[in-house]
């Protein structure tokens, strides 16, 4: 390897472990979302949903508290257990908010509410 690519190499990996080793510059915050999912996929969900609606909504409020973006799917997730529940517009409104927070997400997005408004 040649000097030059030896400095190249070297900046690289400083700027990476300058990057890993921030403190909460995390730019979104998650809150319980990640422990939920996973919880929901991963086994016999013990957490009812309303239950997680009121998390979700604890960790939205934190977010905001906190002056952190909410984190991408929380929303869409939080509409797909409002739809659970019953609560059709609280649901139509957390999948729009997704969808505005993350343009990104549209066509996922769109294809929800359609199917959803589809049964409803």
């Amino acid at each position: 390897m040649n000097n030059t690519m030896t400095k190249y190499l070297l900046i690289i990996t400083v700027f990476f472990i300058a990057g890993c080793a921030s403190n909460d510059k995390q730019i979104y915050a998650w809150g319980q979302y990640e422990d939920l999912v996973y919880e929901f996929h991963n086994s016999e969900s013990t957490v009812e949903p309303q239950k997680q609606i009121e998390l979700l909504t604890q960790s939205i409020s934190g977010a905001k508290v906190k002056n952190k973006k909410v984190a991408p799917g929380i929303y869409a997730h939080l509409g797909m257990l409002y739809s659970s529940v019953g609560e059709a517009d609280k649901a139509i409104a957390a999948l729009e908010e997704e969808r505005n927070l993350f343009p990104e997400a549209a066509t996922f997005i769109n294809g929800m509410l359609k199917r959803y408004q589809s049964i409803k």
